[in-house]
């Protein structure tokens, strides 16, 4: 069934987002595109899961390459975070690597 391709089509479509959006901060795009992106993409991270449980298609390949998906995608927005508002993250940065960290 054709339906059973959609959680690994989100989990793809984020492995190709993130480096898009990153490709995109150093091309100076608007930053509207990264609203729709970061939305898109928390979107599809949330939905895939749900629709493979629901669909018996979870598999233990299938969460693992969703665990890649989300660093992936995660770590191109917080290079981007970086690259766009260095010298704001700066002021919170113990705080943030402290985040990061227990994540």
């Amino acid at each position: 069934m054709i339906l059973n391709y959609v959680p690994i089509s989100f989990i793809y479509f984020r492995f190709l987002l993130g480096p898009a959006l990153l490709i995109g901060a150093f091309y100076d795009i608007n930053d509207y595109w990264y609203v729709i992106g970061v939305s898109l993409g928390f979107l599809s991270d949330l939905f895939d899961g749900i629709i493979a449980r629901r669909l018996g298609v979870s598999t233990d390949k299938l969460r693992s390459l969703d665990s890649w998906a989300d660093t992936l995608f995660y770590s191109c927005l917080l290079i981007i975070a970086f690259y766009k508002y260095h010298s704001e993250l700066m002021v919170i940065i113990i705080p943030l690597i402290i985040l990061i960290s227990l994540e």
